[in-house]
């Protein structure tokens, strides 16, 4: 079911697709197909290769469900958006603990600004 309420707004739908067999070959058509703006994927599918060709083709990464901190530090080494946790004080401080600024900090900056200056 998906809710248009507020249609500028994303909507993530967790689906049931073989990701191990189709990422990233098919990730574009497979997106495409859905009309979806990014990959929602548990963090055991989660790689850099995945990110950048997912980054390449203007999707948004998002992973799930990451409890530990140590999985934490590396999905924002591998450069993902956003991580789905059900411990966010735990990660936050993991991300917050990082000695240097990590991909996904970088990247999520300049989405951030490519969003701000984007003509309306």
């Amino acid at each position: 079911m998906q809710l248009r309420c507020a249609p500028r707004e994303s909507i993530s739908r967790l689906g049931g697709l073989p990701w191990r067999d189709r990422l990233p070959q098919d990730i574009r058509q497979t997106c495409a197909d859905a009309g979806a703006a990014g990959i929602c994927v548990h963090h055991w599918v989660v790689s850099e290769q995945l990110v950048e060709e997912a980054h390449r083709l203007a999707l948004h990464v998002n992973t799930w469900t990451v409890n530990n901190p140590l999985a934490a530090r590396m999905m924002a080494g591998a450069g993902v958006d956003s991580i789905t946790t059900d411990r966010v004080d735990l990660v936050r401080l993991a991300l917050r603990s990082q000695s240097e600024p990590s991909r996904s900090a970088e990247l999520r900056s300049s989405v951030r600004e490519a969003v701000r200056t984007a003509p309306r």
